[in-house]
């Protein structure tokens, strides 16, 4: 995603619009468990201050994920906001600025970092299909979202045994004297 700020750049205060419908490959978000389910839409306007382009604008997309209580496919509205400085490359050291910085190389600067970082800083940890998902039975292994669980409460792991038994006689302190 580069943008041509060569037009700009002779016209210091004035601003440009630039957007972009792209088709992103998966493999970008592969590795958390997500695809994307539609293309990524860029809309950004580009200030020139005579030292710096500052773009602001927002990101759109979205992203399948499974939930993590039920492992269903979950779609995760992607809208977030976008600012980007950059500076031409030689003009300044990117470490004056306290924020992140792209370099404008011979008139173009790729905008594609940044939009990637917009994208995955709305990507939850523990993404859900609905706050009211009952997730996976970890006896049975149903979801509980579609039928009732088909374990028995009495089915109990043998090494818990011995606190159940505590429980049922009013829990006694152990090592009573």
């Amino acid at each position: 995603m580069k943008i041509d700020l060569k037009q700009l750049k002779l016209q210091p205060q004035q601003s440009e619009h630039y957007s972009f419908v792209e088709f992103w490959p998966d493999e970008l978000v592969r590795g958390l468990g997500a695809q994307f389910a539609e293309p990524v839409q860029v809309d950004i306007e580009v200030v020139f201050t005579g030292q710096t382009y500052v773009g602001t604008g927002k990101v759109k997309s979205k992203l399948v994920l499974a939930c993590s209580r039920c492992l269903e496919p979950s779609v995760i509205q992607v809208a977030e906001e976008l600012g980007i400085t950059m500076i031409d490359a030689g003009s300044r050291k990117p470490e004056e600025f306290k924020d992140d910085v792209l370099v404008v190389d011979q008139g173009e600067a790729d905008i594609e970092p940044a939009v990637i970082e917009a994208i995955f800083a709305v990507i939850p940890l523990s993404p859900l299909c609905n706050s009211e998902c009952q997730g996976l039975c970890p006896g049975c292994g149903v979801n509980k979202n579609v039928e009732a669980c088909r374990c028995s409460e009495e089915n109990i792991d043998p090494r818990w045994e011995a606190l159940k038994k505590l429980t049922q006689e009013g829990g006694e302190q152990i090592g009573r004297s």
